[in-house]
């Protein structure tokens, strides 16, 4: 119980961080008041409506009232869809000499506004339902160095989406990553290594989606476990930047996250 609880209060913490940094109007700040602390506020403040109310809106996801899950949100108003990211660390493995790799169990959450569904219920819409997820339009985020990952299942798939009734969307999700470092042993084992998580779009172009991390203090965007604990190398430190596909022929959003450890 003392892990889902914890595990509760960090998706608490990066619902409000993601939503916070949105640059739209003070709609945002009618969200952000909403949003709880207590977890058990947190499950009040939103229904899992009917299959079918949202089924409405968006019918095959094609074309139904104009809405085109092809389209990203704000593309018919030649305008840059805005995507809020944040990030909470709930394991982290070992980081591997032989493999140069390391593996991350983790929260992703991502924020971003869509008018076109929004709707008329009296409360934000709690959608579990996949079927109902994949017809609606989501970032395409990928993560650029790893070697495997996967979305976990048990005891059912660990995701959710919020669609508030202006069409604020939140979606949630946790995962586990496998990412590469690749590590200069020159100075083994006194060395010290800057690992990264590299988060990027992988269709869009810039001005199509944007990413963008949360830096607004005291919500950052990324947290982690305090009990998290590796046998050979400490976390010494964090960074936070923006960064662009390194293809010439396409310019794509990401975010990029470095660790900064030492060998104990």
């Amino acid at each position: 119980m003392q892990y889902v609880n914890r595990g509760i209060l960090a998706i608490n913490r990066i619902i409000y961080s993601a939503f916070q940094i949105l640059p739209y109007d003070n709609l945002i700040v009618q969200h952000l008041r909403i949003l709880p602390y207590n977890h058990l506020q947190y499950f009040s403040f939103a229904r899992a409506e009917p299959a079918d109310r949202l089924l409405r809106i968006i019918g095959n996801g094609v074309v139904k009232d104009g809405y085109n899950m092809f389209m990203t949100p704000s593309q018919a108003e030649g305008k840059t869809t805005i995507v809020s990211v944040a990030i909470y660390i709930e394991s982290m493995s070992s980081f591997r000499t032989q493999t140069m790799d390391f593996e991350v169990d983790m929260y992703l959450a991502l924020g971003w506004y869509d008018r076109r569904l929004a709707h008329n219920c009296t409360h934000p819409v709690l959608v579990t339902h996949k079927f109902i997820v994949d017809r609606l339009w989501q970032p395409d985020l990928y993560f650029v160095n790893s070697k495997f990952a996967y979305l976990q299942e048990v005891t059912t798939p660990n995701f959710m989406v919020i669609v508030y009734p202006d069409g604020l969307i939140f979606k949630s999700m946790r995962l586990d990553v496998t990412l590469s470092c690749m590590m200069d042993l020159q100075r083994f084992p006194m060395d010290k290594q800057e690992c990264p998580l590299i988060i990027q779009s992988y269709a869009y172009v810039e001005n199509l989606v944007n990413l963008t991390w949360h830096e607004d203090p005291p919500y950052f965007p990324f947290g982690s476990n305090s009990e998290i604990k590796t046998n050979d190398m400490v976390i010494t430190n964090t960074r936070f930047e923006k960064c662009l596909t390194p293809y010439k022929m396409f310019r794509g959003s990401g975010n990029l996250f470095r660790f900064k450890n030492a060998r104990l």
